[in-house]
């Protein structure tokens, strides 16, 4: 997670119950809604000032960055390399 009070860049990332696949993810100036069958075009994306649908591609940026996070964050934990990365370089 990141601090979304303290971030120049505030993003909240919703997953979806059991697949693990991004639900929704609200960054600073667009919103992504993923559709059911988790294919990227297939969403929808929101000017985050409008509310208002934009084009799919607005989103783009932001979900490739979030999805990307979101893979690495998963590797991490189900590698269980928490204390790898914690410990002191030898």
């Amino acid at each position: 997670g990141q601090d979304l009070l303290d971030t120049a860049t505030p993003v909240a990332v919703n997953r979806k119950n059991g697949t693990g696949g991004l639900s929704a993810i609200i960054g600073a100036s667009t919103t992504y809604m993923a559709s059911d069958d988790g294919a990227f075009e297939h969403g929808s994306c929101l000017g985050a000032a409008t509310r208002q649908s934009v084009p799919i591609e607005a989103c783009r940026e932001l979900y490739d960055q979030q999805a990307n996070i979101l893979r690495v964050s998963d590797t991490v934990v189900r590698a269980n390399m928490i204390s790898t990365l914690l410990s002191p370089a030898p």
